[in-house]
């Protein structure tokens, strides 16, 4: 007798913002092994076996897709649908809210992102009660798009999300306050910056040299470039005329940008690393709770003999006399070597003075002046050093209520700008898995280093497609809800293990892939503020001036391309995130390589086993093999899109063939 398989789902549910402590169950046979607790409401604990409520009506048909530049289009993600029979109305607990009424006399609920989980399993071991869920295969798991009942709530269906319309979310979450001194940029967006960028024009925070009294404006001519702190900015200009460091700039407390001392000509640019990605534990010394002995916080001493340390209500409160010298710094080497560290302190009075925070390295903090959070990042260091507070100016006065070191890594490289733009992406809700080895394994096969400055709303999908451009890839998710990459190559060394013969291919179609999206040219190490001749200093050198009346570098690929790939020519230089001429020029001839030759797709349907069928994922290889179309001998195809269907055997496959 035929083994038939058994769907599982498990659906999460949101309750005043909590996930239910046990989902629910349900299957489309009877489960025997557990008994499960259905929490709804949650004090109303009724145990009751998985019954059989998915719908047999309509099969369950996903479908995945993943693309690139040259290829045109864009990917198209369907990740399906169960109905749930509900004729004994067991599951009206699946409806905590009210919906809106559709259309069609429908209704929708308020399930939107919740998660779930689909399983299988075949039918002898569904009612075997020594099989354990455990025991299930994974199908697929991700969120739900909506919800919606029929039939006056006897069935109930859930359409199960894109798994990329997670980052289909605006990158930037802060705004500008109301209340801010350019009224221009009141409750707009502030500007991102991810990466090394060059000649970003920054946000004019306040141009008010003078405050009421009349007093100095301590923000007169500041400058923001990214929402929070960055790394470094590494160069100012003023019509391409170069600042000074610490003399003509400084950063603004929060380090978002940079505070001008004198007011400019402009247009003013800057070129910054911005985005720092915490990337462990942090440790934090709370001066006001924590624990102090022999008169210093512990993990802390005073170097110097003069000077007063005391322990106050608002924190640590430093005192120097015109004459004392005295600093604080951490009894041991808290900042490793080889490691950036993000620093933060939590001022809370300054009376009188001002300070540094200082790591036995030359690089730039900000100075503490007034009340408030000061951010800074700790270049690495071949040795660990101690961090310690610097009086600039005495007499001083300084309170400090806590102090936060936490090591992190700049955002220049594939795999921490993904973990940046997925982390803020889903700031506050359910963050996808990343698939950190096929990410970590592309960064080191091309270790590109990118950037980018975003000061117009943009989403975080937008931003990672983008990004991938510049290794001629995609990024796209796996059946685990996994987000992961790949790009176009050759096969090369790489192995595969579906083999597709005349046994189970049902059909197979051939046509030339056009690529019309192909440039033989590529294009980044952007200027993000484009100067006219007009908009520079007269003593800017030719050099420099060349690179700010350029918006990008462009490079191009090296080898010939087939007649099929002519447009490829004259096209526009394809714009990438990357920051280096050389690596432009590397993967300029790399894609001119891959095109050297027409690329060929095949749509291939398949019947294949369960097994078989449900291990493939986009970007795998397969091996076809059939007597049309020249696959007698064989082909190794890259797996670009995929239909899979529950009840069917059948699988249909968009193949890529790379000639070699």
């Amino acid at each position: 007798m035929s083994r038939r398989r058994v769907l599982l789902a498990r659906i999460g549910l949101v309750l005043d913002g909590a996930l239910l402590p046990a989902p629910n169950w349900t299957g489309s046979n009877a489960f025997a092994s557990e008994r499960v607790a259905f929490l709804y409401p949650v004090s109303d604990v009724i145990d009751a076996p998985v019954k059989a409520r998915i719908s047999a009506d309509v099969d369950l048909v996903i479908s995945r897709g993943a693309t690139c530049w040259p290829l045109g289009g864009s990917a198209s993600n369907s990740a399906g649908s169960i109905t749930l029979l509900n004729g004994d109305r067991a599951l009206d607990y699946l409806y905590p809210v009210a919906g809106e009424v559709l259309s069609d006399g429908t209704t929708t609920d308020s399930v939107r992102d919740a998660p779930y989980e689909l399983l299988w399993c075949w039918d002898d071991e569904a009612a075997d009660p020594s099989f354990t869920w455990a025991q299930c295969r994974l199908y697929q798991r991700g969120l739900i798009d909506r919800m919606e009942s029929s039939d006056n709530g006897r069935k109930i269906t859930f359409y199960f999300a894109d798994p990329l319309a997670i980052l289909d979310v605006p990158l930037q979450r802060d705004l500008w306050p109301d209340d801010c001194p350019n009224e221009s940029i009141r409750g707009k967006p502030k500007p991102i910056t991810i990466g090394q960028v060059n000649f970003a024009p920054g946000v004019l925070v306040d141009t008010r040299e003078t405050l009421p009294g009349p007093v100095a404006n301590p923000d007169a001519w500041s400058y923001d470039v990214h929402s929070d702190a960055v790394f470094a900015v590494s160069a100012a200009y003023d019509r391409g005329d170069v600042f000074t460091p610490s003399t003509d700039y400084d950063y603004r407390p929060a380090r978002t940008g940079v505070k001008l001392v004198n007011k400019p000509d402009r247009p003013v640019c800057f070129t910054a690393q911005g985005a720092l990605l915490n990337d462990g534990a942090a440790t934090t010394w709370d001066f006001i709770n924590g624990t102090w002995s022999g008169g210093m916080p512990s993990g802390w001493w005073k170097a110097g003999s003069t000077g007063t340390i005391t322990q106050v209500a608002g924190g640590m409160r430093m005192q120097a006399t015109a004459v004392q010298t005295m600093t604080p710094e951490t009894s041991t080497n808290v900042l490793s070597a080889n490691k950036i560290w993000h620093v933060r302190m939590e001022v809370g009075t300054v009376a009188e003075g001002s300070a540094t925070p200082v790591a036995q390295l030359s690089f730039l903090v900000p100075t503490i002046t007034r009340a408030g959070s000061y951010e800074f990042a700790a270049g690495s260091s071949p040795t660990a050093r101690v961090l310690r507070i610097w009086h600039t100016t005495r007499p001083l006065d300084i309170t400090i209520a806590h102090v936060t070191i936490q090591p992190v890594v700049t955002t220049d490289a594939l795999s921490p700008f993904i973990r940046w733009t997925v982390a803020r992406a889903t700031a506050g809700g359910s963050a996808p898995t990343l698939d950190t080895t096929a990410i970590d394994t592309l960064a080191t096969a091309a270790p590109y280093q990118v950037g980018t400055h975003e000061p117009s709303p943009v989403t975080a999908l937008t931003v990672l497609q983008r990004l991938m451009d510049g290794w001629c890839g995609w990024i796209t998710a796996k059946r685990d809800g996994s987000l992961t990459v790949g790009r176009l190559q050759a096969r090369g060394v790489a192995t595969g293990t579906v083999y597709l013969t005349t046994a189970s291919i049902v059909g197979v179609q051939r046509r030339d892939e056009t690529a019309p999206n192909l440039s033989r040219r590529l294009a980044g190490v952007r200027t993000h503020l484009v100067h006219s001749d007009g908009d520079i200093a007269a003593s800017v050198d030719e050099a420099l001036r060349a690179q700010l009346q350029a918006e990008y570098v462009t490079k191009s690929g090296v080898g010939t391309l087939p007649s099929t790939y002519s447009a490829a020519e004259s096209a526009d230089a394809q714009p990438t995130y990357l920051q280096s001429a050389t690596d432009l020029q590397t993967e300029a001839t790399r894609v001119a390589s891959l095109f050297a030759k027409p690329l060929v797709r095949y749509e291939v349907d398949a019947l294949l086993s369960e097994e078989v069928g449900d291990s493939i994922e986009i970007g795998d290889w397969v091996h076809v093999t059939h007597p049309s179309y020249g696959l007698d001998a064989g082909r190794w195809c890259r797996v670009l899109g995929i239909t899979y269907r529950f009840r069917s055997r059948q699988v249909s496959l968009s193949l890529l063939e790379i000639p070699e």
